[in-house]
């Protein structure tokens, strides 16, 4: 059981620096590991960790596949943060295939059960689940064009993600309001939000984010006529 925690704890280290090709090893290391000794709790928790490789490794259909197989176990175990987890990861998948409707609808579910105090990191990576859960939820719903709750959604998950002190969860938050405002065409209220994104990614070594980030700065620089910044931004990534 040591070895299991031991690899899923590098792997949340070796996601926050973005070197997501590092995690699938410890993944199926750790696997072998759980199915070895019976261990259907962690096996749950290794299959959310693998959903979200797959998904970060551009293979949504894997990704689903490890989702779905995860919250079969975790509804097996009536564990409620697994079961919010798998969920999370499949919304994740969801969006990536196009089905934003079924991705917001799975992420507004997650977002009511997940308490504005509720802190706890999520079972697949570093960030905090009631942060992470409203930030895409707000995502998928400005992609609907739906941005009046998108935004409140995006400031709810800072809010959040403020008082929490969890770098991670805060630059993704401060993204999602940023991304929010660029898509609606708002850049002098995006550009403050996607600044302070880049800030945190820059200090704290996050590094994986960093092209979403830089691509919504550089769109939100075009909207208010910063073209050079805005080149300079997109040819750097950061």
């Amino acid at each position: 059981m040591v070895g299991i925690d031991l690899r899923l704890d590098l792997r949340h280290s070796l996601l926050a620096l973005g070197e997501v090709d590092r995690t699938g090893g410890l993944l199926e290391e750790a696997r072998a590991l759980a199915e070895a000794l019976g261990d259907r709790p962690r096996l749950s928790r290794i299959l959310i960790g693998s959903s979200n490789y797959f998904r970060l490794s551009g293979d949504p259909n894997r990704a689903i596949e490890s989702g779905r197989r995860a919250l079969d176990i975790a509804e097996s175990l009536e564990d409620i943060w697994l079961k919010i987890s798998a969920r999370y990861e499949l919304a994740m998948a969801w969006a990536i295939l196009g089905d934003y409707r079924k991705a917001a609808d799975a992420q507004r579910t997650i977002a009511a059960e997940t308490i504005e105090d509720d802190r706890r990191l999520m079972r697949g990576g570093p960030g905090i689940t009631s942060v992470h859960s409203r930030t895409w939820l707000a995502s998928n719903l400005a992609t609907l064009g739906e941005f009046r709750e998108a935004i409140a959604w995006a400031e709810e998950a800072l809010g959040i993600a403020e008082g929490a002190g969890n770098d991670f969860s805060l630059m993704h938050a401060c993204l999602a309001v940023g991304a929010v405002h660029a898509r609606q065409g708002r850049p002098e209220m995006a550009i403050p939000s996607l600044e302070r994104s880049v800030r945190i990614a820059e200090s704290g070594g996050l590094g994986l984010i960093m092209p979403t980030i830089a691509a919504a700065l550089g769109s939100a620089y075009v909207l208010a006529g910063r073209f050079s910044e805005a080149v300079t931004l997109l040819e750097t990534g950061t």
